[in-house]
């Protein structure tokens, strides 16, 4: 604000008396004019002191603040500077600064302080492979870290956790049955030796096996029904996988241990107690057929199954002579020709044919009748059991025969 003084007049008079008059031009122009005299002494102070006064606080009253605000965002670890100030916290402050008028500024500031990105990466790789980090590749387990420049221009942390897998080394002695392969893998060995195999483990790294194998073969392993034929516990023909058993002609209770081979297995099926069959109860029952069932194992990975028949029938009498009359049939099973052959016939009688042959059926129901001879043709049977019967003064002697059809 301006103030102009003016005196005017230059008499004596005029110095006896001041006429000051102020006037203001646009509430901030003051014009003061004093008539005085041309003697200005202390007076003068004390008029310019009210006149500053007056302009004081003219001005106050007519001087409005201004109010601002602004909200700048950095990074952690920078600062903030205003007037003077620093800021390094996320938070509101209020400062006061003087605008371009020379009144009050007020400026509110909402800073914000960006905390620095961070990233975890968990990575796994094989013993020999490497990891590129940065610009930095790896080859060993451990925790690595990069800073790098994120979007809005601060810190991004990356921390990698870098585990390398080792590549497994596995050795395995063993020895097996030739009918059970050893697998490495889908890669199966069965014969004796030493082998070296690279798998992939469950870490998805290579896992090398070293193999040192050995082989046996495949276990024998038999039902004998034979074996029990010459015990006259049942009927059986040499090498057949099926045997057979007459009520009222063989034990009601048969041991078979002696038809498994290698001695020492494990017998199972339908009437199988331990190594006792009880035919008897079975045929009671109304089994006709019996699957027998023959386990050897030998203790080093080779086991083996044998699977046997017995058929159990109503003979309904027809048992063989007891003592040394026997009768040898072959082949037996036939598919048409059976040969018959008559041995060690009772004291007294020998060199003395037969002279009938009977055939019977499993239920004792005459098939056929015919003199002796050593060959009967019996391909018009039909598939099944049947018994031969010969007769020589007054003795006879039977002997069990199966029928096939041919192939």
């Amino acid at each position: 604000m301006l103030a102009k003084l003016a005196f005017d007049g230059e008499g004596d008079a005029d110095r006896q008396r001041m006429r000051p008059t102020v006037t203001f031009l646009k509430t901030t122009l003051i014009f003061i004019q004093i008539n005085a005299l041309k003697y200005f002494h202390s007076s003068a102070c004390i008029i310019t002191l009210l006149l500053l006064s007056m302009y004081n606080n003219t001005f106050a009253a007519n001087c409005q603040p201004t109010t601002d605000s602004i909200a700048p965002a950095i990074c952690s670890g920078d600062t903030f500077r205003l007037a003077g100030n620093v800021y390094t916290q996320t938070g509101s402050y209020t400062d006061t600064l003087t605008n371009a008028g020379g009144c009050d500024s007020i400026v509110t500031i909402l800073l914000t302080v960006k905390s620095p990105l961070t990233t975890i990466q968990n990575l796994a790789i094989c013993q020999g492979d490497s990891a590129q980090f940065g610009h930095t590749w790896y080859y060993q387990s451990g925790t690595y870290s990069d800073t790098l420049t994120a979007t809005g221009g601060c810190d991004s942390i990356i921390t990698l956790n870098l585990t390398v897998n080792l590549i497994l080394h596995q050795s395995i002695t063993i020895t097996i049955c030739s009918t059970n392969p050893f697998y490495i893998g889908n890669t199966p060995y069965d014969s004796t030796g030493k082998y070296t195999d690279t798998i992939t483990s469950s870490l998805g790294c290579d896992s090398i096996v070293n193999l040192n194998l050995t082989v046996k073969p495949a276990l024998a392993v038999s039902l004998n029904w034979d074996a029990l034929y010459a015990l006259n516990l049942l009927d059986a023909s040499s090498g057949q996988p099926t045997a057979y058993w007459c009520h009222g002609d063989y034990p009601n209770v048969i041991s078979i241990s002696a038809a498994g081979i290698p001695a020492g297995g494990i017998f199972s099926g339908a009437g199988i107690s331990n190594d006792s069959l009880y035919a008897d109860s079975l045929l009671l029952a109304g089994h006709v057929i019996d699957t027998i069932s023959y386990f050897y194992s030998d203790g080093n990975g080779c086991s083996q199954t044998a699977v046997g028949y017995v058929n159990f029938l109503y003979c309904l009498g027809l048992q063989q002579i007891t003592g040394n009359s026997t009768i040898t049939l072959y082949p037996n099973p036939t598919t048409g020709q059976l040969f018959i052959k008559p041995e060690n016939l009772p004291a007294g009688r020998q060199g003395i044919q037969p002279q009938t042959t009977t055939i019977y059926d499993v239920n004792g129901r005459i098939i056929q009748t015919m003199p002796f001879k050593s060959e009967a043709d019996v391909k018009n049977l039909s598939p099944g059991v049947y018994f031969i019967e010969l007769r020589s003064n007054g003795e006879l002697a039977r002997k069990m025969f199966i029928k096939i059809q041919p192939l």
